[in-house]
């Protein structure tokens, strides 16, 4: 399946996200180091939804799918201003279908983590409890959506839009990074 052949393609641009996103993460032990992580998120996510609301019609239930709200609410549920929120500009270039796709496969697959990200989070914070949504992606349908979005990945890229779709998962991934490394002057 498409999915498991970007997986295996993505691997080690992924592996060093993680590693960098979680090194964020571990810090986080108070409400205020919690809003620093979701402003970051809130600043790639944003960002790069911006570029794939040019594509909404070809992504599967687009609308459900942004993360972005979910930052926002979860920053507004701790009380902390929404207004001037720093949003990324180097982002991947999503200028077809299927490089949408391949952003999507990231932002989608980081759902999975993101429910375990969730129990860290809070077992390191337990006061955060009620402003973890982001982090807790569609919480039962998670895995239901997941699948959802590989199918469409599936049926809707071909052989010839594959490396395309490639380019923009691993530019996603390896442009995420260097947003979060970017902060890493400002720690958290």
């Amino acid at each position: 399946m498409l999915a498991d052949e970007l997986k295996e393609q993505t691997r080690v641009v992924h592996a060093d996200l993680e590693k960098k996103l979680l090194s964020h993460i571990q810090v986080v032990n108070d409400s205020d180091r919690y809003v620093s992580l979701l402003r970051l998120m809130y600043g790639y996510y944003a960002g790069l939804e911006e570029k794939l609301d040019h594509h909404k019609d070809h992504l599967p239930d687009y609308t459900a799918r942004r993360k972005s709200a979910a930052i926002l609410n979860d920053l507004k549920r701790l009380a902390y201003p929404t207004h001037d929120l720093p949003v990324c500009h180097d982002l991947p270039e999503i200028d077809s279908p299927a490089a949408a796709l391949g952003a999507m496969y990231v932002l989608e697959g980081s759902t999975l983590g993101g429910k375990i990200i969730s129990k860290m989070l809070l077992k390191q914070v337990p006061t955060l409890d009620g402003a973890i949504t982001f982090f807790q992606g569609y919480h039962d349908e998670t895995i239901d959506m997941w699948q959802k979005f590989k199918n469409h990945l599936h049926a809707s890229v071909t052989n010839d839009d594959f490396e395309e779709t490639h380019r923009a998962a691993s530019e996603t991934f390896v442009k995420f990074k260097k947003w979060l490394e970017h902060h890493d002057a400002k720690k958290l």
